[in-house]
This record gives structure tokens, C-alpha cells and sequence, in this order.
């Protein structure tokens, strides 16, 4: 499915990643998880995500932001060890604008080989299935030696 298309099909009202807990997660700690996007720009794209609903980052807490930046440089170690460099993306804020931004829930990107300036074309992303996320979960976690 196109990404736009999911978009479309998602309540103004519901927030997509308050409703992430049924997904197959990559790691988490206390405050924050880590799952494959779900949208990627590349392979193992990586998003960081608060586990309350957060819109701004001014708005975490010390603990939530520890926790995120734990996360952070956890897997951004791990994707080291594969690519030699990748794209660390905050988006907070509101949808829509000129920002492009679809989601109103704080989260990082973790994106490998990737130039800043390719990032925002949704017009080229696939929105992954249920069955196509779980194969690419537990391809990733196999990959990367990632144990729950």
C-alpha cells in the first residue's frame, strides 16, 4: 500500500503510534521502543518512539529523554556496524504545512545511507502490510542479532 494511501485511511482523531504496542518491537527500555519503519526511506530504517503521547520535545521529561538518546545510541552502534554512516531525524510538531510531517507523536529516525535532502519524497514509500512487517521485523532482529 502507498504510504499517502495509508495516511488517508488513518482517523484524524487516533494517533498511529499510540497504537504501536501490538507491533513487533525491535527493543525498548521504560519510556521509549525502537521499530522498523513501517514506511522506510531505506533498509533498516529504524524509528525511536516515545511511549506516551508526545507531540513537542520540549514536552519529555529527563527520564523520557534519556531513555530516547539510550536507544539511540544503542542502535545507531548496531547500524554502525553494517553502514558506515546514517541520518538521525527528529520530528516533532504538528501534521501538515510545509514540513510534510504525518504523525503528531514526537519520534526519531534512524536512517542508513541516506542524504537529508532525499528524505521527504512519500510519493516513492510503501507502507508495509502486517505479514510484510513481521518478515522484515524478524529478518532485521536475525540480521543484526537482535535477542528478546
Amino acid at each position: 500500500m502507498n504510504y499517502d494511501d495509508f495516511l488517508k485511511e488513518q482517523s484524524a482523531s487516533s494517533c498511529f503510534f499510540c497504537g504501536f504496542p501490538s507491533e513487533p518491537f525491535v527493543d525498548e527500555n521504560e519510556h521509549c521502543y525502537v521499530v522498523l519503519a513501517r514506511a522506510p526511506y531505506t533498509a533498516d530504517h529504524l524509528l525511536v518512539v516515545p511511549k506516551d503521547h508526545v507531540i513537542f520535545l520540549n514536552e519529555l521529561s529527563s527520564a523520557q529523554l534519556d531513555a530516547a538518546m539510550a536507544l539511540i545510541t544503542k542502535w545507531t552502534a548496531k547500524l554502525h556496524e553494517t553502514y558506515p554512516g546514517l541520518t538521525l531525524l527528529l520530528r516533532d510538531g504538528l501534521t501538515g504545512g510545509e514540513l510534510g510531517k504525518s504523525v503528531n507523536h514526537l519520534h526519531f529516525h534512524l536512517i542508513p545511507k541516506v542524504a537529508v535532502t532525499a528524505v521527504g519524497n512519500r510519493d516513492d514509500r510503501e507502507y508495509f502490510d502486517n505479514e510484510t512487517f513481521s518478515l522484515k521485523t524478524e529478518e532485521f532482529k536475525e540480521k543484526f542479532k537482535v535477542e528478546n
